[in-house]
This record gives C-alpha cells, structure tokens and sequence, in this order.
C-alpha cells in the first residue's frame, strides 16, 4: 500500500516577487513526484555575485531512480558581478574515475533529464566581471 500527499501553496517574495507549488508526491514502492513550480518577479540573492529576479515555470517529476525537471525560466533583470572565481569553481564530478584509484561501491547516481529553456535580459541584466561590463540579452537551453 502507498501512500501520497497533494501539495498546493503560494507565496510572496520582497515587495512584487510571488510563487506557487502544486502537484502530488507518492510514496510506497517507489517515489513518484509530479510538481509543477511557478513564480513572477522573485528575487534571487547569490552573494557576493548576483541580485536578480527570476520567473520560473518548471515541471518536476521523478519516478523510480529518474528526475526530470522541463519548463522554462526566465531572469530579466538584475545585476551579476564576478570580482574573483571562488576556490571550488572546478570541481572533479562525481562520476569521474582516475585511473589507478579504488573507487567506492554505493547507490547508483541518479538519472536526471533537464528540458529547461533560460531567457535573460528582458529588462536589464547587467553582468560585469574579468574586464567585461555589459548587458546580457538571449537565452540559452539546459538539456539532454
């Protein structure tokens, strides 16, 4: 027998940004999502290097040992300012094998589609960093 929830929310964000959430999340032999995320005008504060305000309208599901997240997003204004790259910015991924090194048995990663479409600069997102000051207008695809 499983068992699930229905999830159905909204909130405010700052002084215009609004969200919501609504969907189902089931539980049992596997888990299932089904969640639908969708917001306007809300602020996304990365410190020390972005204030923008992001509208998303995502789709999220997972079923067994797969994730998929489709929908679009979009950030028309805000400002990014990149002074100096954090000391993490390269990462080895996990799933990177070096060569003469034991690796550890565990749960296999999990399976994760994307389908995301990002428009930026609607309005204004200005971008400034390693000797670049500009506007930032188009989009770009997150994807299989």
């Amino acid at each position: 027998a499983g068992e699930s929830v229905q999830l159905t929310g909204c909130w405010k964000s700052g002084s215009t940004g609004q969200g919501s959430i609504g969907g189902q999340v089931a539980w049992g032999q596997n888990l299932n999502v089904d969640v639908s995320l969708k917001g306007a005008r809300l602020p996304i504060n990365v410190e020390p290097y972005a204030e923008v305000e992001v509208a998303p309208d995502l789709k999220i599901s997972m079923q067994g040992e797969r994730l998929a997240i489709s929908g679009k997003v979009l950030v028309p204004k805000g400002a990014i300012t990149v002074r100096e790259l954090p000391p993490s910015t390269v990462k080895l991924s996990g799933d990177t094998v070096i060569v003469g090194q034991q690796t550890e048995e565990g749960a296999p990663p999990l399976a994760v589609a994307m389908d995301i479409d990002v428009e930026v600069g609607q309005e204004k997102l200005a971008f400034s960093g390693f000797g670049l000051t500009a506007n930032l207008v188009g989009r770009v695809h997150i994807g299989d």
